[in-house]
């Protein structure tokens, strides 16, 4: 027996059949993944987009929100820790601090 035999008979599921009539939207809303994220992992993910003397890297936590398979969420103050704790670590990892803050501003702050 080949391998093409041993997978046996494949069937194709009709988005219809699976969804029915409803809103694209709404079944999407349904299949967003929610990322609860404390300020840490911001900052890491920040450091990783901005590394010392190379170009900036996409995020793809923010690309995974941009397309919509993702909602981000962190508790309230959360924005507060991490706009305390930029210039700290800026300078311990010798990133540029103002581009920091804007990316934080710009892509991870509704």
């Amino acid at each position: 027996m080949n391998d093409r035999q041993s997978l046996g008979r494949v069937t194709t599921v009709d988005a219809v059949a699976a969804f029915g009539n409803r809103d694209p939207s709404e079944v999407r809303a349904q299949h967003v993944t929610p990322v609860v994220l404390d300020a840490s992992a911001v900052i890491a993910d920040l450091l990783y987009r901005l590394p010392p003397g190379e170009a900036e890297r996409p995020s793809a936590l923010i690309r995974a929100t941009e397309i919509g398979s993702a909602r981000l969420h962190a508790k309230l103050d959360a924005v507060d820790e991490i706009v305390r704790r930029i210039p700290a670590v800026a300078a311990r990892e010798a990133r540029n601090e103002a581009r920091m803050l804007q990316l934080l501003s710009t892509e991870y702050v509704p």
